[in-house]
C-alpha cells in the first residue's frame, strides 16, 4: 500500500512501479537524485551545511536529517485510507 524509504535504489524502484512512495532525504539533493512520480513525497530536514562529502561523513548529529515522526506520519496519511 505504501513504501517508506531513504535515498536508495529500492525507493526509486517503488516510485517507478507506481507504489505510493515517501522518500527521506538528508544531505543529497532530491531535485537531482530524488525518485520521480505522481505518487512520490520527499521529506527532508534543513539544507545540509557541509562543504563536501567528507564533511557529511564526519557530521554529527546530522541536522539535515532532522524531520519528525509527525511529519512522516502526515505524509503517510495522504496515501493510506482512514
Amino acid at each position: 500500500a505504501l513504501f517508506l524509504g531513504h535515498d536508495s535504489g529500492l525507493t526509486h524502484l517503488a516510485a517507478v512501479l507506481g507504489v505510493p512512495t515517501i522518500a527521506l532525504f538528508g544531505p543529497t539533493d532530491p531535485t537531482r537524485w530524488g525518485p520521480r512520480g505522481k505518487r512520490v513525497t520527499i521529506l527532508r530536514g534543513p539544507l545540509c551545511q557541509c562543504s563536501n562529502w567528507e564533511a557529511v561523513q564526519q557530521c554529527f548529529p546530522k541536522p539535515c536529517l532532522n524531520f519528525s515522526v509527525d511529519q512522516v506520519l502526515a505524509a503517510m496519511r495522504q496515501y493510506l485510507p482512514g
